[in-house]
């Protein structure tokens, strides 16, 4: 069994000897609840190195997994699941941005709101499937074990249903823990727009396909050096 644990992704890391904040101490607990209810082999999440990195250089401190103090604690095997950055690229995620960049080259022209609620669509139906297979992947030897998974909270409805097509059983062991209002509502907008634009937003996927010959290219290129370019 699965149990899931949607988040907001700050809480997966904290500074380093800094108390926690509130929305911290929600989430410790939950997963320090879950790890006593259900009794998993392994928690793993949507998290990387490289996420880990980006958030040192946004709150410049240095930041450690949150996650692994918890299960740490609790004498708990952690595992990362999410690809680096430089796999995730490399399978085509685009993520908002480089959608938007490619709604940016068509011809139709939609509202600034409208396209900002496509370009999150856009990764919803086309990027999503990329990770959340990639995660599957890396927890096939832990599907027949009891497994918390903690990943950002739109990721427990789609993820949950990948879950479900592939025989997988889950359950939501806990949601929208460290999300502002202001988040709830934003995801909840762009469930609404892909509930009704389903067939808009593959139009636009097929008109961007045939811009770029068949193939959506990578959002960066990561060199050697871990430099990007567009």
């Amino acid at each position: 069994m699965i149990y899931l644990i949607g988040v907001e992704h700050g809480v997966q890391s904290i500074s380093v000897g800094v108390e926690e904040t509130g929305d911290h101490t929600k989430y410790r607990i939950c997963l320090e609840q879950a790890i006593q209810k259900y009794q998993p082999t392994v928690v793993a999440e949507e998290y990387s190195d490289d996420a880990l990195s980006r958030s040192t250089l946004l709150r410049n401190k240095s930041q450690e997994f949150f996650t692994r103090k918890i299960t740490t604690a609790r004498s708990v095997k952690h595992f990362l699941c999410d690809p680096p950055l430089k796999t995730k690229y490399a399978m085509g995620y685009q993520e908002r941005t480089g959608w938007d960049m490619q709604i940016s080259r068509l011809s139709t022209r939609e509202s600034p709101s409208d396209r900002a609620l496509l370009a999150a669509a856009l990764e919803v139906v086309k990027d999503f499937p990329l990770r959340e297979n990639y995660w599957l992947h890396h927890l096939k030897d832990l599907l027949q074990q009891e497994v918390v998974f903690v990943c950002g909270d739109y990721h427990v409805d789609t993820f949950g249903i990948r879950l479900k097509k592939n025989g997988i059983p889950s359950q939501i062991a806990g949601r929208q823990i460290g999300m502002p209002a202001e988040l709830i509502e934003e995801s909840e907008r762009i469930n609404a727009y892909i509930e009704r634009n389903s067939q808009h937003i593959e139009d636009v996927f097929q008109e961007i396909l045939n811009l770029n010959f068949g193939r959506i290219p990578p959002l960066y290129d990561l060199d050697e050096e871990g430099s990007t370019a567009l």
